[in-house]
């Protein structure tokens, strides 16, 4: 299985917007386009207020997307962030640290 690694690089290489503001506009319009529940919405909210260093990129385990979000379970975010990714509104990555097990 072949797995990015978490680099400045790499990051550098992922980002899908130019600002902040374009990804905050794309994202108000998959609200619109998109019936979304909303564990789904807090759960794009919560990735999207990490997604800023890197427009459009966060890096945060799952674990820690479900406590931004405010849920303690980890399959909440999981789920969410498939049905998310299936209706093409974010694109998920294997990833490895480049020292760690990660």
């Amino acid at each position: 299985m072949n797995y990015l690694h978490i680099n400045e690089e790499t990051l550098t290489e992922l980002q899908t917007f130019n600002s902040v503001q374009e990804m905050d506009e794309a994202i108000k319009e998959h609200k619109k386009a998109h019936d979304l529940s909303d564990t789904d919405r807090s759960i794009l909210d919560a990735i999207s207020s990490y997604a800023c260093k890197y427009k459009g990129v966060c890096y945060l385990s799952k674990q820690k997307i479900a406590k931004a979000a405010g849920f303690k379970s980890r399959m909440t975010a999981i789920r969410a962030c498939n049905r998310l990714e299936a209706l093409g509104i974010i694109k998920q990555y294997e990833t490895r640290r480049i020292k760690g097990d990660r």
